[in-house]
């Protein structure tokens, strides 16, 4: 037997070479034969030295560095078709690449491969540790709700993220228009910001999951859509029993419910009710219950129920205020941030014993202030009576004022209101007559944000001047509107739009005789041509206006648009739409600071449509005796609004010079 390796020395410990290439040299001190002390070339594990296995006559090619068609090893000295190592760990050397062994080399009677070949159809020898097939890996998720599995059912779960702001039947309708199948969801329900229903054919629940990510939500976003097998949904006759059950554990007298250990169940158990209340399906029909016939509870025992989170039971405090004890020992809560959930109870009692979370804490004053800070009123915590509170003789806080959805001062409401709806109106309708809104040297500019979440802005990035991003002083000039024209042909160029009107909330900081800023907020939809769904937008417009008491002149305009969130989507468009004025916004110009000097009595209101407002008097009044807004207020408001009575005293009072110079200045 001829050695090809190259040969190495080694210089053992006793001082003695070892030529490791030498054939010859049987009895090294690295050779288990010599009975040698030296464990430094052994197997620990088996006892066999290294070089027999090296030298091992099983080995039908010697050892050396990598170059043939088998470059890679395994550590069992088996060879498969994966790539091999990398190194020095085995009879072939440096860089495995993809070997190219036959899996249908004969194999002889010994067990070897016969390199002289043989019938295709041979037996390749087996390779413990590769990889297995794709196609013999068993099936993932629970094999007992697995479609292949015909004894068990083949009910699906459906989850549609983010879906709780989707309306039921616009999301049936879509998923029932992509597959081009009648659908029948069971069991629809709201999973804190997900909805999920159940389905009973496999086949049409994997078609539904195929459409992830190719529905279009009215949002703009694309519906991503989850899939799992599940067990069958309740039926009415399981529905009675499980009440039954829960009208057994609940004391009437303590107002107290036990849904400890519910899974468990006897009755339920023997109907095939899954009750595991870890998962959302069986909370939310407990929770329904609960709502539906027991919303007065005090106590609530969730224990031993295997529950790892509290986010389900966010919908259990809306319906449930008043309850003061709630035990949740022997469960899998990992964390004390679950109790954030359920903060909303004013807790007395608190069990939470048992739970991995209790371990997480270095002393029991350290887990008793943890919990406090949660539930401040807290009295006894896992059973045991706690100590009082320390508390300060701190002023007792008052609650701030409730925020009101609009602010707007009553000497300006109508002119704003009226402006709004016209303003809006041709702003959906026919922007070139916006023109007439805008001052001819007025300032605009549009925003949107840097990073935003959900539909993308993409139609407005040619026009956004977000300094964040823009960082070249000329950069930033180029994208602001300095006159009429640029303003209008910007307007155009923007997506159509249906405005929400009745639900824009204005606030107006800023009131003076010449100037007016208000803001409005409210959403709007973004049409799309040739498309059935329109975009929900969210804005903020922000008006600079000068007037002169009838007239409204925009300057300055800036709008910020974004997507809207859950609740705006939600309550969009809920009210009936308020039809706008028809008619035209009336020519905007600046007054004239030249002031009436005229001694004639005021004439008679001028005639509006409808029933005349203050606000129209107070504007006429103005124009007439050439007495600022606030002065004409004041004058029609001392004579009961009476407009010919307000004329006379105004002309006796400038005759006899009452009347201040501030009154006239605008």
């Amino acid at each position: 037997m001829s050695y090809r390796g190259r040969s190495r020395n080694n210089y053992n410990k006793r001082g003695s070479y070892s030529y490791r290439g030498d054939y010859n040299n049987k009895y090294s001190q690295h050779d288990n034969r010599s009975g040698s002390p030296s464990y430094n070339n052994r197997d620990k594990e088996s006892g066999e030295s290294y070089n027999d296995r090296q030298y091992s006559n099983d080995r039908y090619e010697p050892r050396g560095r990598g170059g043939g068609k088998f470059r890679g090893r395994r550590p069992n000295g088996r060879f498969s078709a994966r790539r091999g190592s990398r190194g020095r760990g085995g009879s072939y050397r440096g860089r495995g690449g993809r070997g190219d062994f036959n899996q249908n080399n004969h194999i002889d009677p010994d067990g070897d491969i016969d390199m002289e070949g043989g019938p295709s159809t041979g037996k390749a020898r087996p390779a413990p540790y590769a990889r297995p097939s794709r196609d013999t890996r068993p099936a993932r998720g629970n094999p007992r709700f697995h479609q292949n599995n015909r004894n068990g059912p083949n009910w699906s779960l459906v989850t549609i993220v983010q879906g709780a702001m989707l309306d039921r039947e616009w999301l049936i309708e879509a998923i029932q228009k992509e597959i081009m199948v009648q659908i029948k969801p069971v069991q629809y329900f709201h999973d804190g910001e997900n909805s999920q229903f159940c389905i009973e054919d496999a086949e049409v629940a994997q078609n539904i999951r195929d459409c992830n990510r190719k529905i279009t939500g009215p949002d703009g976003n694309k519906l991503l859509i989850l899939k799992t097998y599940c067990s069958p949904p309740i039926t009415d006759d399981q529905l009675v029993i499980l009440r039954d059950a829960l009208s057994k554990r609940y004391d009437t007298d303590t107002l107290h419910l036990d849904a400890s250990d519910l899974y468990s169940d006897k009755t339920l158990r023997e109907n095939r009710i899954d009750m595991k209340l870890k998962f959302s399906k069986a909370m939310y029909i407990l929770i329904n219950i609960i709502g539906e016939h027991i919303s007065g509870l005090l106590s609530l025992d969730l224990s031993n129920n295997r529950m790892d989170n509290l986010s389900y039971l966010k919908n259990l405090v809306v319906v449930t205020p008043r309850l003061k004890c709630l035990k949740l020992e022997r469960n899998e809560l990992r964390h004390s941030k679950e109790l954030d959930n359920i903060r909303e109870w004013d807790l007395t009692e608190l069990n939470i014993d048992g739970n991995p979370l209790c371990q997480h804490f270095e002393s029991q004053s350290d887990y008793i202030s943890a919990i406090r800070d949660k539930f401040p009123n807290l009295q006894v915590l896992d059973g045991k009576k706690l100590p009082p509170p320390v508390k300060f003789d701190l002023e007792k806080v008052t609650k701030l004022v409730p925020a009101i959805p609009n602010h707007i001062p009553p000497a300006v409401t109508e002119i704003i209101k009226q402006f709004v709806k016209q303003y809006f109106a041709l702003y959906d309708t026919n922007r070139e007559n916006l023109a007439q809104a805008y001052d001819e040297n007025c300032m605009f500019s549009l925003t949107i944000p840097s990073n935003p979440r959900g539909a993308p802005l993409t139609r407005y990035l040619d026009y956004t001047r977000n300094l964040r991003r823009l960082k070249n002083a000329k950069l930033r000039l180029s994208y602001l509107r300095k006159s009429r024209s640029e303003i209008c042909e910007t307007l155009k160029k923007l997506p159509k739009t249906e405005h929400d009107i009745s639900g824009f909330c204005v606030d107006v900081p800023l009131v003076s005789p010449t100037m007016i800023k208000f803001i409005i907020r409210g959403v709007f939809k973004e049409k799309h041509s040739g498309k059935d769904n329109s975009c929900m937008r969210a804005f903020t417009r922000a008006f600079l206006c000068l007037t002169d008491g009838s007239r409204l002149s925009i300057i300055n305009e800036e709008i910020h648009i974004r997507n809207t969130t859950i609740v705006e989507y939600k309550s969009a468009f809920a009210k009936p739409p308020v039809t706008p004025s028809p008619s035209p916004v009336p020519e905007q110009t600046i007054a004239s600071p030249a002031q009436s000097t005229s001694s004639s009595v005021p004439t008679a209101a001028p005639v509006v449509v409808g029933s005349p407002s203050k606000l129209d008097m107070v504007a006429a009044f103005c124009k007439e005796s050439g007495m600022n807004a606030g002065f004409s207020e004041q004058c029609l408001n001392e004579n009961g609004w009476d407009y010919m009575k307000a004329g006379q005293a105004f002309l006796s009072l400038k005759n006899e010079g009452k009347i201040p110079a501030e009154a006239f200045i605008r």
